[in-house]
C-alpha cells in the first residue's frame, strides 16, 4: 500500500509541483551547502573531529563510501543506511523495544520499499526548500495539520528541561566538575571542561561517558 501511494504521489509530482506550505522549513539544507559533497554534509551531523585533537584523542578516519557517489540526496540516504542507522538509531530502537519485551519492526525499512525510494531521483525527496516531499505528498492527508506542515523533527531528549532538575545538577557536579572524576583519567581536565561549557549536547555526552568511566575504573 505504501509503495502504491508513493507511485501515485510520484505521478502527481511529475506533472504538478503544487504549492507546499512547509517550504523553507528544512533547516539542514542551508547548513549542508557549506560542504563540498553530500556525504560530507551528512557525516557532519555527527562528527566532532575538531574536538578530538583538543582532547588528545586519535583522529577519526573520514567515512569512505562503499557505493558510487553521485552527489545527490541519495548519497545522504545511503550514508544513513551504512552508518547512522545501524550504528545509532536502530540500536537505540532495538534496546528500548527489547527492554519492554517488544519485537519492533520499522515499516519504512521494508527492503522493497527502501530500494524503490533509493532508486528515485533526489528531486522527489528534497528540492532545496522542502524535505520529505514524496512522503508528505503520499501520506500528508492522513496526518494532523501540525504534523503535516512542520519541519523534520527527531526524537531528541529534553536536555534543557532536565538541567532544571536538582538531581541532574548534582550529577553534573559530581561527574563533570570534580577533578577526581574517573572521566579525567581518560581526558585532560582543563580542555574537557572547556568543551563541556561550550556545548550542551557534548556536556550531556560527557556526563554519560563519566558515569560509565566511574563504573569501569572505580
Amino acid at each position: 500500500m505504501a509503495m502504491a501511494s508513493a507511485e501515485k504521489a510520484k505521478e502527481r509530482l511529475m506533472g504538478d509541483k503544487s504549492a507546499r506550505h512547509w517550504r523553507n522549513r528544512y533547516h539542514g539544507i542551508k547548513r549542508a551547502r557549506k560542504y563540498s559533497s553530500v556525504v560530507g554534509a551528512a557525516e557532519s551531523r555527527f562528527a566532532y573531529y575538531h574536538l578530538l585533537e583538543r582532547l588528545g584523542l586519535p583522529p577519526e578516519p573520514p567515512f569512505d563510501p562503499a557505493w558510487k557517489v553521485d552527489g545527490t540526496i541519495n548519497d545522504a540516504m545511503k550514508f544513513d543506511i551504512a552508518d547512522y542507522m545501524p550504528g545509532d538509531i536502530l540500536v537505540k530502537t532495538d534496546r528500548a523495544a527489547m527492554a519492554n519485551s517488544l519485537e519492533l519492526r520499522s515499516p519504512f525499512l521494508d527492503v522493497e520499499l527502501a530500494e524503490f525510494c533509493i532508486s528515485m531521483p533526489g528531486k522527489f525527496k528534497t528540492d532545496g526548500n522542502a524535505d520529505k516531499i514524496l512522503l508528505r505528498e503520499a501520506m500528508g492527508k492522513h496526518w494532523p495539520v501540525e504534523i503535516r506542515n512542520r519541519q523534520k523533527q527527531g526524537f531528541g531528549i529534553r536536555k534543557g528541561h532536565w538541567k532544571e532538575s536538582e538531581k541532574l545538577q548534582r550529577m553534573y557536579r559530581d561527574f563533570l566538575e570534580d577533578k577526581n572524576s574517573a572521566l579525567y583519567s581518560i581526558l585532560p581536565y582543563q580542555e574537557a571542561t572547556k568543551v563541556i561549557r561550550q556545548n550542551e549536547s557534548i556536556a550531556f555526552n560527557m556526563l554519560i561517558l563519566s558515569i560509565w568511566a566511574s563504573q569501569k575504573y572505580s
